[in-house]
């Protein structure tokens, strides 16, 4: 078998690959309530306040602030002048000495500048007893409080989360512009590999890359065009790799990407046009047979036929490649702080090294998977989450480390 003349650095890898991505997908108006997980191709400007008016944030009586000096032993009488229904605007103004009942969510009457609880009052006809003080503004939410209006909410790029929707639909925005999803074809090549459902036989194995990659590909906004297995066959990959450059924005294709024989993707690529393949073998471990590619524009990723090597290959590489083309803004993996529980050192290679992360009192450790291995896609089942050592570094046992969170909630980890 030949060697790799050259493991590129990560960050050089990565950087060389997206400045040849040059593929855009455009953008769409889609209703608000589809918007999960798209990115917003447009600033949101609030056209309007949030809350409109000022707005009671409990059950109880509107007042002004300066008339209430009451205590359980000092009650204050104040004459009732009617109740504040949400969603309908007040028809009276309160004055000296007098109380409007207002529901959480009701607008507070012109004169009141403050709400006292329902519990610390008692009502009898059109006299409303009150056995506590309040400040100027308490339990009221002010106009413009949340988003004054001509403010930026949302900027474009961003890769909207139930919460976002939220604040579109309380803005009244019912139509948004998004990046249109990028459509990601996924081969997987080995004369080896079986579709999960097939009868197993001889030293046959089930395809399991095509399944992580789609789903991979959903999570970050894309749409996964589904190529199938290629065998270990020259122009049955090329066809193959063909047909998704001609469907889609982006291609990944797994399995044959090191320097044996039979590892036939690298080669392939390379007659598929300019640039060609830009990177071939990267300096980190597990994924190190990775490489890199772009035709016309549009871009390809080759990832190592074992799932672990494949699901890193896209952490890495194809959530960058989908985020470029997406112009999605944020980058950054969810991160814990945690102690690791043992020693852990890297040759010249980037380490990776999934953990499973576990409470111990007011502590979380990072635990170390083991059995782990390129090989070991059970690893992957079990971790957490997972960090990332530089090259030839070390860290000790005690020694509190950045995890990127693989799982956000998991059976072995519970914050708290």
């Amino acid at each position: 078998m030949k060697k790799f003349l050259k493991y590129t650095p990560i960050k050089e890898a990565l950087a060389t690959f997206l400045d040849a991505i040059t593929i855009h997908t455009g953008t769409e108006s889609i209703p608000t309530i589809e918007g999960l997980h798209r990115v917003l191709a447009r600033d949101v400007v609030a056209s309007v306040d949030l809350p409109s008016e000022n707005m009671s944030t409990r059950d109880g009586y509107a007042v002004r602030s300066e008339d209430v000096n009451a205590s359980l032993k000092n009650p204050f009488t104040f004459r009732f002048l009617g109740e504040v229904k949400i969603g309908t605007p007040p028809k009276f103004r309160v004055g000296g000495q007098e109380c409007a009942f207002v529901s959480t969510g009701s607008m507070i009457p012109n004169g009141a500048d403050a709400v006292v609880m329902f519990e610390y009052s008692k009502r009898g006809g059109n006299k409303v007893e009150f056995i506590k003080s309040v400040e100027k503004g308490e339990n009221v939410t002010y106009r413009g409080s949340d988003i004054k209006r001509g403010g930026t909410v949302l900027q474009a790029g961003t890769f909207l989360y139930s919460q976002d929707l939220g604040i579109l639909s309380a803005l009244g925005i019912g139509i948004i512009t998004v990046t249109k999803r990028p459509r990601v074809s996924i081969l997987s090549t080995g004369d080896e590999l079986l579709n999960p459902g097939q009868k197993m036989s001889g030293a046959k194995i089930y395809d399991t890359n095509r399944i992580i990659l789609s789903a991979l590909v959903k999570e970050e906004g894309g749409i996964p065009i589904d190529l199938g297995i290629a065998h270990d066959d020259e122009d049955e990959i090329r066809r193959k790799l063909e047909e998704g450059l001609k469907k889609s924005d982006a291609v990944i294709a797994s399995g044959g990407t090191s320097v044996g024989e039979k590892d036939l993707l690298p080669t392939v690529v390379g007659t598929l046009g300019r640039p060609g393949v830009l990177v071939h073998g990267i300096a980190m471990r597990p994924g190190s047979p990775i490489a890199l590619a772009s035709i016309e524009g549009k871009p390809i990723l080759l990832t190592p036929g074992f799932s672990v090597s494949c699901i890193f290959g896209f952490y890495i590489f194809g959530r960058a490649m989908l985020r470029k083309i997406l112009t999605r803004r944020e980058l950054d993996g969810v991160l814990i702080r945690a102690t690791i529980t043992e020693d852990i050192e890297s040759d010249e290679m980037t380490r990776f090294v999934l953990v499973k992360l576990i409470h111990q009192g007011s502590n979380v450790k990072a635990e170390p998977i083991h059995p782990s291995g390129s090989n070991i896609l059970s690893s992957f089942v079990r971790a957490d989450g997972y960090l990332m050592l530089a090259p030839k570094s070390s860290i000790k046992k005690g020694q509190n480390v950045d995890i990127v969170m693989t799982r956000l909630f998991s059976a072995n980890f519970n914050p708290r």
